[in-house]
Order: C-alpha cells, then structure tokens, then sequence
C-alpha cells in the first residue's frame, strides 16, 4: 500500500494536533483539580 505525500503530510498534523490537544486537555483537567482543592472549603 502506498502512502501518498499528502497523506502523510495530513497523518502527522492529525497526530501533531491530537497531541497538542490532548495536552491542552490535562492542562485543563489539572487546572480544575488545583483549583477546585483550594477553593472548597473544609468538609465538616
């Protein structure tokens, strides 16, 4: 099967953007946690 320049070009930027998402996702979910653990107050 032969890969095409194109579509090689267009598998690493899918890949290159998934990666940079997923990044910014963690970067978030991290972001909440910290946020949330200080913002809440003491149970009790």
């Amino acid at each position: 099967m032969k890969v095409t320049k194109m579509e090689s070009q267009v598998r690493q930027n899918y890949h290159h953007d998934n990666t940079v998402i997923h990044r910014l996702v963690n970067m978030e979910i991290f972001a909440a946690n910290t946020v949330s653990q200080h913002c809440t107050p003491p149970k009790g």
